[in-house]
């Protein structure tokens, strides 16, 4: 079971350990390993473009003092022919070209966000959109027990049918041990793979 959950495990489609091609640093700017990466090639300037402000979504409870300033790094990504740039660090507040392109955002320790485009995103001529980030960790527990999980109700609801089938006590037991500890797994790993999926979405108002 546990080389089944592996192999499962890296085919998900969520790639979270996605390493975007990044533009070559400014002059001036400190070597590393950013400004090794090469850049992408330039846009024309006629390129149409859109007035962005991109920033991480925080929840505040009423009367709570206001939290401390993250550091997830997020990353607005631009997609182009199979070509991975990064626009801007979160939060952005900037033109953007290209906005009819596929974009997606991610950070360190931050799952991957699905592709979007800007376009998608527009209300008026300016873009107002919140990024709720998903923790990697909790997202690949969450995973891990959905599909530990749904083994585990599929192969004791088999079971269980067939030891009541054979009247055979034992094969039935382990099968109803089974459906219940598969089910218990798959109510826990469901939900935290959804809570923990980065999401894009326009700002309210």
């Amino acid at each position: 079971m546990l080389t089944l959950v592996v192999a499962l495990l890296l085919t998900a489609p969520e790639a979270p350990a996605r390493r975007p091609v990044v533009p070559q640093a400014s002059a001036g700017e400190p070597s590393g390993s950013r400004s090794a990466q090469p850049a992408a090639p330039p846009l024309t300037t006629d390129a149409p473009t859109q007035h962005v402000r991109l920033v991480e979504k925080v929840d505040v409870r009423p009367g709570a003092p206001p939290p401390p300033p993250s550091t997830r790094k997020l990353e607005l990504v631009r997609v182009d022919e199979g070509a991975e740039t990064v626009v801007c660090t979160l939060p952005c507040d900037q033109l953007v070209v290209m906005p009819n392109h596929e974009f997606f955002v991610t950070g360190p320790e931050t799952t991957t966000s699905a592709k979007f485009t800007l376009k998608e995103l527009a209300r008026n001529d300016r873009i107002d959109a919140t990024v709720k980030p998903g923790d990697r960790g909790l997202w690949a527990l969450g995973l891990v027990g959905t599909l530990v999980g749904s083994l585990g109700v599929a192969t004791g609801a088999t079971l269980a049918l067939v030891g009541l089938a054979r009247r055979t006590e034992g094969l039935t037991i382990g099968g109803v041990i089974s459906l219940l500890a598969g089910g218990v797994l798959l109510v826990l790993g469901g939900p935290a793979l959804l809570n923990h999926a980065t999401i894009v979405q326009a700002s309210e108002g």
